[in-house]
Protein backbone atom coordinates (compact mmCIF):
# COMPACT_ATOMS: atom_id res chain seq x y z
CA UNK A 1 0.00 0.00 0.00
CA UNK A 2 1.15 3.65 -0.47
CA UNK A 3 2.30 5.86 2.12
CA UNK A 4 2.49 9.68 2.24
CA UNK A 5 5.69 9.65 0.85
CA UNK A 6 5.27 7.42 -1.95
CA UNK A 7 6.74 4.10 -0.92
CA UNK A 8 5.09 0.88 -0.13
CA UNK A 9 3.77 -0.28 3.00
CA UNK A 10 3.36 -3.86 4.37
CA UNK A 11 0.07 -4.54 6.20
CA UNK A 12 -0.02 -8.01 8.35
CA UNK A 13 -3.01 -8.27 10.34
CA UNK A 14 -3.34 -10.33 13.60
CA UNK A 15 -6.26 -11.25 15.71
CA UNK A 16 -5.66 -10.39 19.40
CA UNK A 17 -7.06 -13.84 20.42
CA UNK A 18 -4.49 -15.88 18.10
CA UNK A 19 -1.58 -15.58 21.53
CA UNK A 20 0.36 -18.89 19.31
CA UNK A 21 1.26 -15.80 17.20
CA UNK A 22 3.01 -13.44 19.44
CA UNK A 23 6.77 -14.88 20.01
CA UNK A 24 6.11 -15.23 15.96
CA UNK A 25 5.16 -11.51 15.88
CA UNK A 26 8.16 -10.49 18.29
CA UNK A 27 10.79 -12.00 16.03
CA UNK A 28 9.21 -10.27 13.03
CA UNK A 29 9.55 -7.04 15.19
CA UNK A 30 12.63 -7.50 15.45
CA UNK A 31 13.66 -8.34 11.95
CA UNK A 32 11.76 -5.21 10.86
CA UNK A 33 14.60 -3.06 13.10
CA UNK A 34 17.21 -4.92 12.02
CA UNK A 35 16.23 -4.35 8.19
CA UNK A 36 15.41 -1.07 9.11
CA UNK A 37 12.33 -0.70 7.68
CA UNK A 38 9.67 -1.02 10.64
CA UNK A 39 8.72 2.45 10.22
CA UNK A 40 7.03 1.24 6.52
CA UNK A 41 5.38 -2.01 8.61
CA UNK A 42 1.62 -2.01 9.94
CA UNK A 43 0.14 -4.57 12.46
CA UNK A 44 -3.29 -4.11 12.70
CA UNK A 45 -4.98 -5.94 15.11
CA UNK A 46 -8.57 -7.47 14.92
CA UNK A 47 -9.55 -5.96 11.73
CA UNK A 48 -13.11 -6.62 11.09
CA UNK A 49 -14.01 -9.25 8.38
CA UNK A 50 -15.83 -6.87 6.23
CA UNK A 51 -13.41 -4.95 6.52
CA UNK A 52 -10.78 -7.24 4.88
CA UNK A 53 -11.94 -5.96 0.77
CA UNK A 54 -10.60 -2.81 1.43
CA UNK A 55 -7.05 -4.01 2.11
CA UNK A 56 -7.03 -6.57 -0.72
CA UNK A 57 -8.16 -4.14 -3.36
CA UNK A 58 -5.59 -1.19 -1.95
CA UNK A 59 -2.83 -4.14 -2.18
CA UNK A 60 -0.78 -5.28 -5.95
CA UNK A 61 -0.45 -8.30 -4.61
CA UNK A 62 -0.87 -10.75 -1.53
CA UNK A 63 1.56 -12.61 0.00
CA UNK A 64 0.38 -15.98 1.67
CA UNK A 65 3.66 -17.78 3.04
CA UNK A 66 1.30 -20.43 4.32
CA UNK A 67 2.73 -23.83 5.06
CA UNK A 68 -0.07 -25.40 7.12
CA UNK A 69 -3.57 -24.45 5.91
CA UNK A 70 -7.07 -26.19 6.13
CA UNK A 71 -8.64 -23.91 2.70
CA UNK A 72 -6.71 -20.89 2.22
CA UNK A 73 -10.28 -18.48 2.01
CA UNK A 74 -7.58 -15.48 1.88
CA UNK A 75 -6.60 -16.54 -1.26
CA UNK A 76 -10.41 -16.64 -2.93
CA UNK A 77 -10.74 -13.42 -0.99
CA UNK A 78 -7.98 -11.67 -3.00
CA UNK A 79 -8.37 -13.30 -5.80
CA UNK A 80 -12.52 -11.93 -5.90
CA UNK A 81 -10.83 -8.59 -5.70
CA UNK A 82 -8.55 -9.16 -8.72
CA UNK A 83 -5.75 -8.82 -6.27
CA UNK A 84 -2.70 -11.54 -7.19
CA UNK A 85 -1.49 -13.60 -5.17
CA UNK A 86 1.78 -15.63 -4.58
CA UNK A 87 1.59 -18.28 -2.23
CA UNK A 88 3.15 -21.91 -1.07
CA UNK A 89 2.70 -25.13 -2.20
CA UNK A 90 1.10 -25.95 1.34
CA UNK A 91 -1.79 -28.29 1.48
CA UNK A 92 -5.03 -26.94 -0.77
CA UNK A 93 -3.54 -23.98 -2.06
CA UNK A 94 -2.42 -25.28 -5.12
CA UNK A 95 -6.09 -26.74 -6.08
CA UNK A 96 -7.18 -23.42 -5.26
CA UNK A 97 -5.01 -21.28 -7.33
CA UNK A 98 -5.62 -23.69 -10.47
CA UNK A 99 -2.48 -22.50 -12.15
CA UNK A 100 -3.32 -18.38 -11.59
CA UNK A 101 -0.49 -17.66 -8.88
CA UNK A 102 3.15 -18.83 -8.78
CA UNK A 103 3.51 -21.35 -6.07
CA UNK A 104 6.53 -21.34 -4.76
CA UNK A 105 8.62 -23.49 -1.32
CA UNK A 106 8.04 -21.89 1.42
CA UNK A 107 11.02 -22.49 2.97
CA UNK A 108 12.78 -20.08 0.06
CA UNK A 109 12.40 -16.79 1.18
CA UNK A 110 14.48 -15.72 -2.22
CA UNK A 111 11.97 -17.30 -4.60
CA UNK A 112 9.23 -15.91 -3.01
CA UNK A 113 10.54 -12.50 -2.55
CA UNK A 114 10.96 -12.72 -6.73
CA UNK A 115 7.75 -14.14 -7.12
CA UNK A 116 6.27 -11.03 -5.36
CA UNK A 117 9.00 -8.77 -7.23
CA UNK A 118 7.15 -9.83 -10.71
CA UNK A 119 4.23 -8.15 -9.14
CA UNK A 120 5.74 -5.32 -7.39
CA UNK A 121 7.44 -4.01 -10.91
CA UNK A 122 4.90 -5.51 -13.22
CA UNK A 123 1.38 -4.28 -12.56
CA UNK A 124 -0.50 -6.09 -15.90
CA UNK A 125 1.16 -9.14 -14.61
CA UNK A 126 -1.97 -10.79 -13.78
CA UNK A 127 -5.56 -10.35 -15.25
CA UNK A 128 -7.66 -9.36 -12.43
CA UNK A 129 -10.92 -10.59 -14.28
CA UNK A 130 -10.31 -13.77 -15.06
CA UNK A 131 -8.86 -14.04 -10.74
CA UNK A 132 -12.25 -13.07 -10.20
CA UNK A 133 -14.00 -15.51 -12.42
CA UNK A 134 -11.65 -18.32 -10.72
CA UNK A 135 -12.96 -17.29 -7.15
CA UNK A 136 -16.68 -17.16 -8.15
CA UNK A 137 -15.96 -20.91 -9.35
CA UNK A 138 -15.76 -21.73 -5.58
CA UNK A 139 -19.49 -21.86 -4.23
CA UNK A 140 -20.86 -23.39 -1.16
CA UNK A 141 -23.77 -24.62 -3.65
CA UNK A 142 -20.21 -26.75 -5.66
CA UNK A 143 -18.65 -27.73 -2.44
CA UNK A 144 -21.96 -28.87 -0.96
CA UNK A 145 -22.52 -31.02 -4.35
CA UNK A 146 -19.05 -32.77 -4.45
CA UNK A 147 -19.14 -33.55 -0.56
CA UNK A 148 -22.22 -35.52 -1.90
CA UNK A 149 -20.91 -36.92 -4.51
CA UNK A 150 -18.19 -38.57 -2.41
CA UNK A 151 -20.09 -39.86 0.18
CA UNK A 152 -22.88 -41.29 -2.22
CA UNK A 153 -19.51 -43.08 -3.97
CA UNK A 154 -18.13 -44.07 -0.75
CA UNK A 155 -21.19 -45.62 0.30
CA UNK A 156 -21.65 -47.31 -2.68
CA UNK A 157 -17.85 -48.79 -2.53
CA UNK A 158 -18.91 -50.44 0.70
CA UNK A 159 -20.24 -53.92 1.35
CA UNK A 160 -24.03 -53.49 3.01
CA UNK A 161 -24.07 -54.52 6.52
CA UNK A 162 -27.50 -55.66 7.84
CA UNK A 163 -28.96 -54.94 11.93
CA UNK A 164 -30.28 -57.78 12.91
Amino acid sequence: MGDEDGGERLVETEEPERAAFAEQRERNLRLCDELGIANAVRWLDGVPEEDLPLFYNAARVLAFPSRYEGFGFPVLEAFACGTPVVATRASSIPEIVGGMAPLVDPMSPDLFAAALGKYLTNPHASNPLTLVRLAKSFTWGKCLSETVRVYTALDQSLPSISHG
